[in-house]
């Protein structure tokens, strides 16, 4: 192959590459025109979607690029709002339900989804009234839902569920002075069943009895009626788990 023709070869290639590099730089341009346009009518998904085909003819447009950003933001946004309204409305649905955990999680994934909603998007000013309106949903779960808790767990208890009735009131996340107190009470009502249990059952002087005892005793605090109960049964049981491990040895 002679020298002129390899260089003939060259040039072909060269123009070849060329033309198929203004072919995709003329075809990335040409649609991100036709996305800015749907930007400008407000036709954000078809934008966005014209703007992803512009990019895959030239990944670097910078323009698409930076147009693939603002539209993406305004699309978060929007779809990040219809979310915080369903589950606004699920929330208000769990409430009437009595569901009153699942309520709670959904109002508050709804208030964080639109808190974090930029200020410089199209949706923002029905995410702002919304915003309002689950605030105050929110400050209303704060004053019922602890009672409605209360009462739940009370009923619980008066039917000898003094667990069920403790962990009804774990489940609630807070604790106040009233929730605190009824939690002692659930617990030091568990743990002397539990230790009258152990004290006159022989054959249950074993770990796991005592410990559990131990477990339930331990989380009244100096504050609670039945404080010093609990002190003294914990000593007693502290001392059958000492001899307990002595003769297990």
């Amino acid at each position: 192959m002679t020298k002129k023709v390899i260089v003939l070869l060259l040039f072909l290639l060269l123009v070849a590459g060329l033309a198929v590099w203004f072919y995709l730089k003329s075809e990335t341009y040409k649609l991100y025109r036709e996305a800015e346009k749907l930007y400008e009518e407000k036709k954000y998904y078809e934008a966005y979607d014209k703007v992803l085909k512009s990019l895959s003819y030239y990944k670097f447009n910078k323009k698409s690029l930076v147009l693939k950003a603002k539209l993406y933001k305004i699309i978060k946004s929007e779809n990040d709002y219809k979310k915080a309204l369903k589950l606004f409305k699920e929330a208000r649905k769990s409430f009437f339900e009595e569901d009153y955990e699942t309520a709670k999680n959904y109002i508050v994934t709804s208030y964080e989804l639109l808190i974090n909603i930029p200020p410089d998007v199209p949706v923002k000013p029905e995410a702002d009234k919304l915003l309002k309106q689950v605030s105050l949903e929110m400050s209303k779960y704060e004053n019922i839902i602890p009672e409605k808790y209360i009462r739940k767990a009370l009923t619980l208890s008066a039917k000898g569920d003094y667990i069920g009735a403790y962990e009804y009131l774990e489940r609630l996340g807070v604790e106040n002075e009233k929730i605190k107190k009824l939690k002692m009470d659930f617990a030091y009502k568990i743990g002397n069943e539990r230790y009258t249990f152990v004290m006159s059952h022989k054959g249950s002087r074993d770990k796991t009895y005592i410990n559990d005892a131990i477990y339930w005793l331990s989380k009244i605090d100096k504050l609670h009626p039945k404080y010093m109960e609990a002190q003294k049964e914990l000593k007693v049981l502290k001392s059958l788990l000492s001899n307990t491990n002595m003769e297990a040895k």
